[in-house]
């Protein structure tokens, strides 16, 4: 009897072991969701790619934009800061005729995630003004890092605060 429970307890802490060791990949459709709200503004054009960790710097955020819209979409929102952190990618091109859209999310068993985005040309429509965008997603806590890639050159997020511009372009941003 006493040779089974010896037997037994290494093998105990090795199970043990292994499944402390094992990672846990979120769900996409938890981890991260987009805020609906106006993505191609005006308002967008004063601001930048910005990580909002806690309640406090959401008020700040807003109190610096003045923006009524903005305002109301992030407050009713209710976003629970113990659980969730909030960003906001920008995107600008010189064209208004290019319409900017994210196309397809992806997580990795490192919780990173990518967000895809696509450019596309409305050949129907030529204009030379600029386009503001501005996509809000609220990212669970434990995402180490979120990279927006619209393949030529992107932006990665690492809560809680850290953005760096990526890419062909990046230098003359």
């Amino acid at each position: 009897m006493k040779k089974q429970i010896i037997v037994l307890i290494p093998l105990i802490g090795l199970l043990t072991t292994v499944w402390a060791n094992e990672k846990t990949t979120l769900d996409i459709d938890n981890a991260i969701q987009r805020i609906p709200a106006i993505e191609r503004s005006y308002i967008y054009s004063n601001m930048k790619n910005t990580i909002i960790n806690s309640e406090k710097e959401l008020i700040s955020f807003l109190d610096d934009r003045k923006t009524d819209y903005l305002s109301k979409v992030l407050k009713n929102e209710k976003i629970d800061f113990t659980k969730s952190n909030l960003m906001i990618y920008l995107h600008t091109e010189t064209a208004g005729s290019l319409k900017v859209f994210p196309i397809k999310s992806r997580i990795d068993a490192d919780n990173n995630v990518t967000i895809n985005i696509d450019i596309k040309s409305d050949f129907d429509m030529t204009s030379n003004d600029m386009a503001y965008y501005g996509f809000i997603y609220k990212i669970d806590k434990s995402i180490k890092q979120v990279t927006f890639d619209n393949f030529l050159d992107g932006v990665v997020m690492n809560p809680p605060s850290t953005i760096t511009e990526i890419g062909l372009y990046s230098e003359f941003k």
